[in-house]
């Protein structure tokens, strides 16, 4: 079932127990991590090994859709979960590391689902409204475990949706086609139907959003800006430190954000990000330029910058680094 790759190195993906070590050890080791990326055209899985910033390697493994979006991948239980955009439901697939195989399969509740965000044993899909589901913006609200996928609830949203990212009970939430960013507090506590956003956060200089994640911890918002979706060439990342002291007012100003965009980046439409703070990279899923990208960039680098890791991958939708 699987199919590897190599790239640059021959090393190849170490099982997690081979990375563990003490936390002493740790402390001045660059940590080995794992990417993971959806396509949305080619039927795979892929996977990306970094240690500090240093690409290790690549594989891909075979996927029940032909076209994906959101992925997560729980590494303590070793299970991916994907969004299949072919069949319209949640796919489970443990072993993952080893032997993929799929061990749960949601109920077709959506069509065009785009992010998927977790916390606990809750999973949200985000679905953006077009003709083939009466043009209607919804969350659905799943339970989950390795076995079992079950639709709790659903809640239908007032704004366009793409990128979602939760923090606890808050709902990050893109508001497609605009510069907005969405903010759902006490997110779960609603009851199915109708939700609006707590507070809309206006992003300056922004064409089109649609790659959100979030560093709590840090308190460093990233998103994905697509431009014009027809051109491979006006894309952008961005990065806002203090976000919860800039978005105050409800706009982050330009002079508040990093941004890295122009033409050496390979940045076309960026439909997700992931950010590691540990190594100071931000990871894109590039899915226009090429016919799709994974990126990775130092974010000490901003401007018309080139990427630190470029590799093409066919249909790149979503990523998720753990």
């Amino acid at each position: 079932m699987t199919t590897l790759k190599k790239v640059m190195f021959v090393l190849l993906i170490a099982p997690l127990s081979f990375i563990a070590c003490d936390e002493e050890e740790n402390m001045d080791v660059p940590q080995e991590k794992t990417l993971f990326l959806s396509s949305n055209t080619s039927g795979r899985i892929s996977t990306f090994d970094f240690e500090g910033r240093e690409s290790m390697g690549s594989n891909s493994v075979t996927s029940m859709a032909t076209d994906a979006d959101g992925i997560y991948y729980d590494k303590d239980n070793d299970v991916l979960y994907q969004l299949n955009r072919t069949d319209n439901v949640i796919n489970a697939y443990s072993n993952f590391m080893t032997n993929p195989t799929l061990t749960a399969t949601s109920t077709s509740d959506f069509s065009n689902g785009r992010e998927i965000a977790i916390n606990g044993n809750k999973l949200v899909v985000a679905q953006d409204a077009n003709d083939g589901n009466g043009n209607r913006n919804n969350f659905y609200i799943y339970n989950f475990s390795p076995t079992s996928i079950t639709l709790e609830k659903t809640l239908m949203a007032d704004i366009n949706l793409w990128g979602i990212h939760l923090d606890g009970n808050t709902m990050y939430a893109i508001e497609d086609n605009s510069a907005n960013l969405a903010i759902y507090e006490n997110f779960f506590s609603n009851a199915s139907g109708s939700v609006s956003p707590t507070r809309i956060i206006e992003i300056e200089g922004i064409v089109r959003t649609h790659g959100i994640t979030y560093d709590a911890t840090n308190d460093i918002m990233v998103l994905t800006d697509v431009g014009e979706a027809a051109s491979g060439e006006d894309g952008a990342v961005v990065w806002i430190q203090n976000f919860r002291n800039k978005s105050n007012n409800a706009m982050i100003a330009l002079s508040e954000q990093m941004k890295i965009a122009g033409s050496n980046t390979f940045l076309g439409n960026p439909v997700d990000v992931a950010y590691s703070h540990a190594s100071g990279m931000v990871y894109i899923a590039e899915r226009k330029n090429a016919g799709g990208r994974f990126l990775a960039f130092d974010t000490s680098k901003t401007g018309n910058v080139a990427p630190d890791f470029n590799m093409e991958v066919a249909g790149a939708s979503a990523i998720y680094l753990p």
